[in-house]
């Protein structure tokens, strides 16, 4: 065998293994790109359904409910379509798809916020706050992907700052309360001072939702004045008690 057979004998397996090498990549690189579109779809999913699980003590409209569910429904089949073996997922879409059947024959959800009343443990607190934050951008995205009509889009993020609001306003109460009850009346007055000043928020805040929380920061401020009182004729009578036993000026 000549020597220029045997060069491209070697050229042809050097080309070989190149285009292996490139087509395996590929494969990588197209593999990697699939792991990582499913892990957002799942990510979508669990954020949205984590949110769902609140829907028992954040008022919920029967839109934003079929639109959450609809989410999860979108991802649910965006993650069957990336791996079609994952046979689990269908038992889930067949279950989503029948809670937005639910939603549309059935008005169920809470269309106002007037019922809405803050937890009393701390940690349901923070997660509502938390699930609230996360709220916001979801309502956006979905009107931005052309899923929620521009008239509920701005009736829900209205309805989630309102939301905020109020639990802004129940925990400063909450805690200006329990300062009055500690008698710690100088920081108690500072969180009434925030709580009328968040009140004055003309469009968050509704005139019979301010009128009631008004009502009681006035409450907490008469107890905080009242407590004065005492005090200051305390401090009167132990003023008159040196006087009287002040030493005589000789004249």
């Amino acid at each position: 065998m000549s020597i220029f057979a045997v060069l491209v004998m070697a050229l042809v397996a050097l080309l070989v293994i190149v285009a292996i090498n490139l087509v395996y990549q590929h494969h990588e690189s197209k593999e990697a790109t699939k792991r990582k579109e499913l892990a957002r779809q799942r990510a979508i999913i669990e954020e949205t359904e984590q949110i769902l699980s609140q829907a028992a003590l954040l008022p919920m409209s029967n839109a934003l409910l079929t639109t959450l569910n609809q989410r999860i429904l979108e991802a649910l089949k965006t993650a069957k379509s990336l791996n079609p073996k994952m046979n689990e997922i269908d038992s889930r879409i067949a279950h989503t798809e029948g809670q937005l059947k639910v939603l549309k024959e059935n008005n169920i959800g809470t269309e106002t916020i007037d019922m809405f009343q803050l937890p009393s443990n701390e940690k349901q607190t923070l997660l509502l706050i938390q699930t609230l934050k996360k709220l916001k951008p979801i309502l956006r995205f979905e009107h931005n992907k052309g899923r929620m009509h521009a008239d509920i889009f701005s009736e829900e993020e209205m309805k989630v700052d309102k939301l905020q609001l109020r639990i802004h306003i129940e925990v400063l109460m909450k805690r200006a309360t329990n300062l009055v009850n500690a008698r710690q009346f100088g920081s108690a007055k500072m969180l009434l001072s925030k709580i009328t000043l968040a009140l004055n928020n003309q469009v968050l805040a509704s005139p019979e939702y301010r009128a009631k929380m008004q009502d009681k920061t006035n409450q907490l401020l008469q107890i905080i004045e009242g407590s004065k009182e005492p005090a200051e004729k305390k401090e009167k009578k132990a003023d008159d008690l040196d006087i009287l036993f002040q030493p005589k000026k000789k004249w």
